[in-house]
């Protein structure tokens, strides 16, 4: 289960207990982004780390790009762009090798 918004984690692993189901046994369960509340949660949920700061400024010469005013000084800024995303494993995922 891909969460888009990581603390929803929280409420969704309670459930998954209360149901007798264990992240990272019995379903995967991958946050969004790496939140700091999110960080207790036990197994210790797999998610994503990005810059939102250089999202926010790239977003931003994105917009300016295309305001005929501003147009010169930001030409360069693309239109689509694939943002990295760098992997913060945990242990909420089923496809971790376990020794027998």
């Amino acid at each position: 289960m891909i969460l888009i918004y990581e603390l929803m984690a929280i409420g969704l692993y309670r459930r998954l207990m209360q149901s007798g189901v264990l992240p990272g046994r019995d379903l995967a369960v991958i946050g969004f982004r790496d939140a700091p509340r999110a960080r207790f949660l036990q197994p210790s949920l797999n998610c994503f780390r990005m810059s939102l700061y250089d999202l926010g400024v790239a977003l931003g010469q994105m917009l300016l790009a295309r305001m005929p005013a501003y147009r010169d000084f930001y030409s360069d800024a693309g239109g689509n762009m694939i943002w990295p995303l760098e992997l913060v494993a945990g242990e909420s995922d089923v496809f971790q090798l376990t020794e027998a």
